[in-house]
């Protein structure tokens, strides 16, 4: 079993709201927001896909109603305690070198890593 890490990425382009879909377009505005932790069988694609899934789950579980597994309840009790919102379309998940944003349907690979903050939109942050 391997421990995967996935960093959220939540989208805060409000022009993304404007578009036809409201995905990712690069060069919009990224923060981190939660390092998770998540379980796979293996390190290739199929593990990716399920660490991306979980990661998902996780990010739009409450600890009172878990769409994980629950050996994830401390990690949902954490995002939330954070008051972070639901992952959803246009946000990006990161898996070491391989990111991919969020989709109407499942996840779509991004060529290139993009560049996020570490901080809220209008504040001084860190950029990666």
């Amino acid at each position: 079993m391997a421990e995967l890490q996935v960093t959220v990425l939540h989208n805060y382009a409000l022009e993304r709201f404007l578009r036809p879909e409201p995905t990712y377009e690069d060069g919009d505005w990224l923060r981190r927001v939660f390092d998770a932790r998540v379980e796979a069988d293996h390190v290739d694609a199929g593990g990716l896909a399920v660490a991306l899934e979980v990661a998902y789950a996780l990010t739009n579980s409450h600890p009172a109603e878990l769409l994980v597994d629950a050996r994830y309840r401390a990690q949902v009790a954490a995002y939330r305690a954070e008051r972070l919102r639901s992952t959803s379309v246009g946000d990006v998940l990161v898996v070491g070198e391989a990111a991919y944003a969020v989709d109407r349907f499942g996840f779509a690979h991004l060529d290139r890593q993009p560049t996020w903050h570490d901080g809220c939109p209008g504040a001084e942050g860190t950029a990666r």
